[in-house]
C-alpha cells in the first residue's frame, strides 16, 4: 500500500496540519476541488474522534475495534474522507485489505472525479481504477509535456511514460513521423505495453466521442492495423487476450459506441491477413460466443459473429457454445421487443450463412436441437398470443426449414417436431382470417390486408412441403389445410404474394405422388369446378393465371394418375374448359405444346447452314446486310 501511495506523493494537497504526523509515511492524492464533483453531506466528526480513539487503542486489550467483524468495519470506514480512509488502511494488514477490495468505498470517490483517465483493459477493482488516474495523473503534472515534446522526444529514442502515449498520438505530426519510417519511433511502437496502450486509447470508454477523441481512435486503429503492429498479435497471444477483453466490458444495454465499430475493423482486418491464425485463437476463447451474443444489438460485433459462422474452422465451438439455443433464449418476455428483433435479425442471418454449408455438423445440430425448436415454439405460443412473437418465430423457422436440401434423406427433428404443431398453426391461420382485418384504398377502390403474421403462416407450410418429407402431406391433409388456403386464395383477389405462395403450395402437393392425398384434397376443395367458375365469373381478378398454371399441372398429373383422370373425366364442366378455354389460352401464353412445334417441316424453321469465311469479305454478300444504326435512327427520326 504505501508504494502504490509513494507513486503519487506529488499529488497531495495539504488541507490542515492534524496529519503532519504521517510525514513521508502517508503519501496520498486528494483530488483538486475542480476535478471532483459536489458531494452532499457533512462529515460525523463525532464518528471520526471515535474512530481515532479507537485506533489508539488498539494495541491493548481494551481495543473496541479489534471486535468488531467486517461487514461492522465497513459501515464505519463508509463515514470517513478519503484521507483518513486510507490512513486507516495503513493501521494493519487486515484492515488494508477490508479497504481496498471493498467498491463501495471506493466507487463514489472514483465517480467522484470529473474527467477520470480510464481504461477498458481489466481492472479488478474501483480502488485500482482510482489509482491508476492518480498515478498517471501525477506523472502528467510533474512532466507537463507537449504533444510535440512528447513526440520529438520518442522520435529521439528517449523514454516515455505509458500516461504520456496520450499525448504521443495526439501530437499533429504523429502519422507524417509513422509514415516518414522514423526508426526509434518504430521500435517504440513494437514494444507490447505500447500495443496494448494503442488498444486501450482506441477502445476505452468515454462520455464524449468528440471529433477529436475520434481522430485519436482512429490514429490508433491504422497504427495498429499495419504489418508490422499486426504480426506482433500473432507473436503475443497475450495482446489477443487484451484486444478480446473488450467485449467484457461492452455494455449490452447502451446504445454501439464507436469503439465497437473500431474493435470489430479491427478484428476483421485480423481475419483478413491471418484467418487461420486468428480463427484458431478464437476457438480457444472460452467467452467469446457469449459475449458476442449478449450484444446481440450491435451490429458492428454481431459482423465478429458472421464471420465465425462463415468459416468452417469455427463450427465446433460454435456448436460448443450452443449459438443457436443462446439466441433462442433472448426470445422470452422478460426481454425487450427491440433486443427480440435484434436477435430474430441475427439468427436469421446466421441461418442465411449456414446454406452454403449443406449437411455439415454445425447444420444437423440446428435441425435436430430439440431445446432450440421447443423454445421457438413455445416463444410462439405463450399466452396472449403476440403478433410480433408470431411473426419473430415464423421467420426463423422458415429460414431454418431452408436449410434442408435435397441430399438430407432423414427426416429431421424440426421437421418431426414442425409437423406436430400444424394444427396449431392452422388453427391460428382460421382466427386471424376471421377477425376484422385492416382496409386500405387502392386506384381501383378498396382492398383487405392480409398481414405478415398470416403471410408468415403460409409461408412455414410451404416451406415445410418443400422438405418433400410424406408427413408434411399427410398431417397438412388430415388437418383440412389445402381448403383453407383456397378459400384464402379466392378471398384476396388482387393480393399477388398470396396467389403465388397458394399455388405453389399445391404445386408440391401434385408432386408428392401420393395420389390417394391427391385425389381426397381435389376433392374436399372442389378445386376443379372453382377454377372453371372462377373464368366464368365476369368480376374481374388478378388470380387467374395461378388458376390456369394449376389446370394445366392437373392435367399433366392426370396423365399417370388414373383416379385423377377418372375425376376430370366425370367433370362435364371441367373437360369444356379444358379443352376449349384453357387450351385457347394455353396458344396466347404459349404454354406447353403450343409454343409450336419444331418439325424440320416447318416453314417457320431457321435453317443453319455453314458458311465459308470467303462469304465474309469486303466485297461479299455481307455488306448488301449491313445496318448504319445511325442512318436508321435518323430515318426513323424522319
Amino acid at each position: 500500500m504505501e508504494e502504490e501511495l509513494n507513486d503519487v506523493e506529488d499529488e497531495i494537497e495539504d488541507e490542515g496540519n492534524e496529519f503532519e504526523d504521517f510525514g513521508a509515511e502517508l503519501n496520498v492524492f486528494i483530488p483538486d476541488e475542480e476535478d471532483t464533483q459536489e458531494e452532499g453531506g457533512d462529515e460525523d466528526d463525532s464518528v471520526v474522534d471515535e474512530i481515532t480513539r479507537q485506533v489508539a487503542m488498539l494495541g491493548s486489550s481494551i481495543s473496541e475495534v479489534s471486535l468488531l467483524h467486517d461487514h461492522l468495519l465497513l459501515c464505519v470506514f463508509h463515514y470517513l474522507p478519503l484521507r483518513d480512509l486510507l490512513s486507516a488502511s495503513l493501521v494493519c494488514q487486515n484492515w488494508h485489505q477490508i479497504i481496498i477490495s471493498s467498491d463501495a468505498l471506493w466507487k463514489p470517490q472514483y465517480l467522484a472525479i470529473r474527467s477520470p483517465i480510464t481504461t477498458y483493459l481489466p481492472i479488478s477493482s474501483f480502488y485500482e481504477r482510482y489509482l491508476l488516474h492518480t498515478q498517471r495523473k501525477a506523472i502528467l503534472r510533474e512532466h507537463d509535456y507537449t504533444p510535440d515534446e512528447i513526440l520529438e522526444m520518442a522520435v529521439e529514442g528517449n523514454t516515455i511514460d505509458i500516461a504520456e502515449l496520450d499525448l504521443l498520438v495526439a501530437a499533429p505530426t504523429f502519422a507524417a513521423s509513422l509514415q516518414s519510417g522514423e526508426p526509434n519511433l518504430l521500435d517504440l511502437m513494437q514494444e507490447k505495453w505500447v500495443i496494448t496502450g494503442l488498444l486501450d486509447l482506441m477502445l476505452r470508454p468515454t462520455l464524449n466521442w468528440d471529433e477529436e477523441r475520434l481522430r485519436i481512435s482512429h490514429l490508433c486503429f491504422q497504427t495498429l492495423g499495419s504489418d508490422l503492429l499486426l504480426d506482433e498479435f500473432l507473436e503475443h497471444s497475450s495482446l489477443l487476450d487484451a484486444l478480446f477483453y473488450f467485449l467484457e466490458t461492452v455494455n449490452r444495454r447502451t446504445p454501439p459506441e464507436p469503439s465497437s465499430a473500431y474493435f470489430s475493423r479491427f478484428v476483421g482486418t485480423l481475419f483478413e491477413q491471418h484467418p487461420t491464425e486468428t480463427m484458431n485463437y478464437c476457438k480457444q476463447h472460452v467467452r467469446m460466443i457469449g459475449n458476442l451474443v449478449e450484444n446481440v444489438h450491435n451490429p458492428y460485433l454481431m459482423e465478429i459473429l458472421y464471420k465465425l459462422v462463415d468459416s468452417n474452422l469455427t463450427h465446433q465451438r460454435l456448436m460448443e457454445s450452443q449459438l443457436f439455443f443462446s439466441l433462442a433464449s433472448i426470445l422470452n418476455e422478460n426481454e425487450t421487443k427491440e433486443r427480440q428483433e435484434f436477435a430474430t435479425e441475427v439468427t436469421m442471418s446466421v441461418l442465411t450463412l449456414c446454406q452454403p454449408w449443406g449437411e455439415t455438423d454445425f447444420v444437423r445440430e440446428l435441425l435436430n436441437s430439440s431445446k432450440t425448436i421447443t423454445q421457438i415454439l413455445n416463444y410462439i405460443k405463450t399466452p396472449p398470443i403476440s403478433q410480433f412473437r408470431v411473426q419473430n418465430g415464423l421467420k426463423i423457422l422458415v429460414s431454418a426449414l431452408q436449410l434442408i436440401g435435397e441430399d438430407c434423406a432423414d427426416e429431421p427433428l424440426l421437421v418431426t417436431m414442425l409437423s406436430t404443431h400444424i394444427e396449431y398453426f392452422a388453427q391460428l391461420l382460421k382466427d386471424l382470417s376471421t377477425t376484422e382485418t385492416q382496409i386500405a384504398p387502392v386506384t381501383f377502390g378498396e382492398v383487405k390486408l392480409f398481414g405478415f403474421v398470416r403471410l408468415g403462416i403460409i409461408e412455414l407450410f410451404l416451406s415445410l412441403m418443400w422438405t418433400a418429407f410424406p408427413i408434411v402431406v399427410e398431417v397438412l391433409a388430415t388437418y383440412h389445410v389445402f381448403p383453407l388456403l383456397l378459400d384464402l386464395f379466392f378471398e384476396y383477389k388482387w393480393n399477388n404474394i398470396v396467389h403465388h405462395q397458394i399455388a405453389k403450395m399445391f404445386s408440391c402437393l401434385l408432386c408428392c405422388n401420393n395420389y390417394e392425398i391427391m385425389k381426397s384434397v381435389i376433392e374436399e376443395c372442389n378445386i376443379l369446378n372453382r377454377i372453371v367458375e372462377a373464368h366464368k365469373s365476369k368480376e374481374p381478378s388478378g388470380y387467374l393465371g395461378h388458376l390456369r398454371d394449376l389446370a394445366n399441372d392437373l392435367l399433366g398429373v392426370a396423365d399417370h394418375a388414373p383416379s385423377i383422370n377418372i375425376l376430370m373425366e366425370e367433370n362435364q364442366l371441367w373437360r369444356d374448359f379444358a379443352a376449349n378455354e384453357l387450351e385457347e389460352w394455353n396458344d396466347i401464353e404459349c404454354v406447353g405444346d403450343s409454343v409450336g412445334d419444331f418439325d424440320d417441316d416447318d416453314d417457320d424453321d431457321i435453317d443453319i447452314v455453314l458458311c465459308d469465311v470467303e462469304d465474309f469479305d469486303d466485297n461479299g454478300p455481307y455488306e448488301e446486310y449491313e445496318i448504319d444504326i445511325d442512318d436508321a435512327y435518323e430515318h426513323e427520326d424522319d
